[in-house]
């Protein structure tokens, strides 16, 4: 069996957001839990951390997710957002058209 381990002693450490900017603090129990599983240090806030989970579109995300563009549906004629940028050697179809193909 292994022995028990000595309780580290460790203090909150105030770090900068690298997305927004605020400061937080890497609290001492959540310093032991990111170097008890090998992980680095977080880079950004919780409410950060959280909103880049969820997908919230009002905190900063990779510039490819932003990145889309409103296309006209070659069959209905609606107007629908891509992930990239047609060439235009193929045709350009809203979900609902999509799903009927």
């Amino acid at each position: 069996m292994s022995e028990p381990r000595e309780p580290r002693a460790l203090r909150g450490e105030e770090r900068s957001c690298e997305a927004c900017g605020d400061a937080f603090v890497f609290g001492a129990g959540e310093q032991e839990f990111f170097a008890d599983r090998g992980l680095a240090p977080p880079k950004r806030c919780p409410a950060c951390r959280a909103a880049r989970r969820e997908g919230d579109p009002r905190r900063p995300s990779p510039p490819h997710e932003d990145a889309r563009d409103a296309y006209p549906c070659d069959a209905c004629g609606a107007l629908t957002r891509l992930p990239f940028k047609p060439t235009g050697e193929r045709p350009v179809y809203c979900e609902r058209c999509f799903a009927f193909r």
